[in-house]
């Protein structure tokens, strides 16, 4: 089993906006849960990083999804697609990707 992590910032670049409630949940309901219908986790955290090349730390808020699945090429296409496209729709620099080898029961 794989358990992957994906950290969606809410800072629209080069704007002073944040992606709304709304568009969260739209792109949550039109993309993530469609692709994972067998569940996934989702919980609110602060990020902080640095621009390249500034010295500045930016702090913003975060989405976090945790998904647990058998590892294969079409999941794997799922999550570079939700990747991809909140990169594009939100003018994101990057999405946070860390995947573990995990064993899990329930």
């Amino acid at each position: 089993m794989k358990k992957t992590e994906l950290y969606f910032g809410d800072s629209i670049h080069g704007d002073k906006n944040q992606v709304s409630k709304q568009d969260w949940e739209k792109f949550r309901n039109d993309l993530i849960l469609p692709a994972f219908p067998f569940g996934c986790t989702i919980f609110d955290a602060v990020g902080f990083w640095q621009q390249q090349n500034e010295w500045v730390t930016i702090q913003e808020r975060t989405k976090v999804v945790v998904l647990i699945y058998d590892p294969d090429e079409e999941t794997e296409r799922k999550i570079q697609n939700i990747v991809q496209h909140y990169k594009d729709y939100f003018e994101q620099e990057s999405v946070l990707r860390v995947d573990y080898d995990v064993r899990v029961t329930f």
